[in-house]
């Protein structure tokens, strides 16, 4: 990747790499190995307030799922009130099957 690639971080770990569109051009093969091996989330800047963001498809389909599932009322109503009973400290754990 281009040494002007930039990599945002918090606490230590990685958020997004920023680029430029003709740094993405020359190299393309490195940024889609670093979303698709890694996971890593690549913005690409066109010119102000005008970009693309990289991610894999396993990431795009996680986001597609979670906005599907929180599109149904009834979904939503179970995690809002899941998330409130467990910051009430109401929470239980329950061994999982192997």
């Amino acid at each position: 990747m281009h040494e002007n690639s930039i990599l945002n971080t918090y606490k230590g770990y990685p958020l997004i790499i920023i680029t430029t569109l003709s740094d993405s051009k020359k190299e393309t093969k490195a940024y889609i190995e670093k979303v698709t091996e890694d996971f890593e989330t690549i913005l690409i800047n066109r010119c102000k307030d005008k970009g693309v963001v990289m991610i894999s498809i396993d990431e795009y389909n996680a986001l597609m799922t979670t906005t599907s599932e929180l599109s149904e009322p009834l979904n939503q109503r179970r995690l809002f009130e899941s998330k409130a009973a467990f910051d009430r400290r109401e929470g239980f754990e329950k061994e999982l099957i192997n």
